[in-house]
């Protein structure tokens, strides 16, 4: 294992947690300090077969009240906020690694969706998104006669 040498680790710090020594501690590995502001950018999965499309969403730590769809102009539009439920810092807490914020993830659709016909269902952290495919551009085979 390789150990990198953190620059100013000699740094003159105070007692305070939330000194330049603990932020630029946590900085220099890649960390956020609970005082900086976070985005959230939640991950894709996405599939499908001969009837539909599938989106599934990771959204841990979201209830469907903080997530909102909509369909526009061949545009799928995945909106919400990870809200902090703490309101203060009674309990003591100094660094935070959740990330907290808005996100918005836009997804051009193929001609072939039915967006009338889209299903939403949040279950364990996951937001699946089931698109049908239109009737007529389904893929069929064709006799020949």
């Amino acid at each position: 294992m390789t150990l990198a040498l953190r620059r100013n680790f000699c740094k003159p710090t105070t007692n305070s947690l939330d000194s330049d020594f603990f932020h630029d501690f946590f900085s220099d590995l890649g960390l956020k300090t609970s005082h900086e502001e976070q985005s959230i950018n939640p991950k894709i999965e996405f599939y499908e077969d001969d009837k539909r499309f599938i989106f599934l969403v990771e959204v841990p730590g979201m209830k469907k009240e903080d997530i909102a769809l909509t369909t526009e102009n061949g545009l799928l539009k995945i909106k919400g906020e990870k809200k902090r439920k703490m309101t203060d810092n009674s309990d003591g807490i100094f660094r935070s690694e959740i990330s907290y914020g808005k996100f918005e993830r836009v997804f051009k659709l193929p001609l072939n969706i039915s967006t009338k016909e889209l299903e939403a269902k949040l279950e364990d952290g996951i937001l699946k998104l089931t698109l049908q495919k239109k009737e007529e551009l389904k893929s069929r085979e064709i006799e020949i006669k």
